[in-house]
């Protein structure tokens, strides 16, 4: 058994020696899923930030070289608040400076939810 925890960590360790084949770099998803904002209408932000660093630390040294972090924003009437804009950029930054002090290059692309009743200019708006 590895120091390596969770689904993916375990994932990461069995295939990364079948993936160093040159041109293919192995990645990893590093977030603990989402929890949701009290005080919104059901929007989210993303946990796991605790113990970040060495969790990328162990997936660089077992083969990883990116990481993803998953931060999802809804449209709705009022949403995407700014409480949620802020509160999911912060940890894609946070997430991100975390990736490249211990080697991992970090995708940074915030998710919005698309689905709903909302107008195409109103997803343009939120997209962009």
């Amino acid at each position: 058994m590895s120091t390596y925890s969770g689904k993916y960590a375990e994932e990461l360790m069995a295939t990364a020696k079948y993936l160093a084949t040159p041109g293919v770099l192995p990645g990893i998803k590093v977030d603990k899923g989402t929890v949701e904002i009290y005080g919104t209408n059901g929007e989210t932000t993303t946990r796991g930030h605790d113990n970040l660093g060495q969790r990328c630390q162990e997936y660089y040294d077992a083969g990883a070289r990116f990481a993803k972090w998953r931060a999802v924003l809804k449209i709705g009437i009022t949403e995407p608040s700014e409480l949620a804009t802020q509160l999911n950029a912060q940890g894609l930054a946070r997430y991100a400076i975390i990736c490249q002090e211990n080697g991992l290059v970090s995708i940074v692309e915030p998710e919005v939810l698309t689905d709903g009743d909302h107008s195409i200019a109103k997803c343009a708006a939120v997209t962009e």
